[in-house]
């Protein structure tokens, strides 16, 4: 037997990007909703019952500021909880503790990220990002807890053959 569904939803997305003297401020974000049901195709309808490891909402916010050389900025990202999963995750040994976790934890979320960095030059940025600074425990999909706060460093650059653009 084969299972059919519709998927049900929309997406918005916007951007506001404004300068105010030297320093440029970005905010963007966007939200998508969606309403995964099963579809029963002898009657036509929909049968009310939500598709496994789907998700109602999520959105993402975020704030970025350039001045000069630096750049610092946040985002804000938002999950509701997922919808289902199926049953033998929550009723069987296969992942032990597993059943219990998902009753207690599977609710929505919202991280925090954040970023600074530095123009060395025109060609080199030093960088350094906070993934998850509230240190929110949360679940990505059933069994996947996410990372806790995490750091991360990244130099990077942007290098050109010769006779690209001016270099001669």
């Amino acid at each position: 037997m084969s299972e059919q569904s519709r998927v049900y939803g929309f997406e918005t997305e916007a951007l506001l990007a404004r300068n105010f003297g030297k320093t440029i401020v970005t905010i963007s974000g966007g939200y998508t909703f969606m309403y995964p049901v099963e579809y029963d195709k002898y009657t036509d309808q929909n049968n009310e019952k939500y598709l496994k490891y789907r998700r109602k909402h999520s959105g993402v916010l975020s704030l970025d500021t350039q001045m000069k050389r630096t750049t610092i900025g946040f985002s804000l990202f938002m999950r509701s909880r997922i919808l289902d999963i199926d049953k033998i995750f929550k009723t069987t040994s296969i992942l032990p503790g597993f059943g219990e976790y998902w009753a207690g934890h599977n609710r929505g979320y919202a991280t925090i990220d954040g970023n600074v960095g530095y123009m060395i030059n025109e060609k080199f940025t030093l960088s350094l990002a906070v993934k998850n600074l509230t240190n929110t425990e949360y679940m990505g999909r059933p069994g996947d807890i996410q990372p806790q706060r995490s750091f991360s460093v990244r130099f990077s650059g942007k290098i050109r053959p010769a006779g690209y653009g001016n270099d001669g």
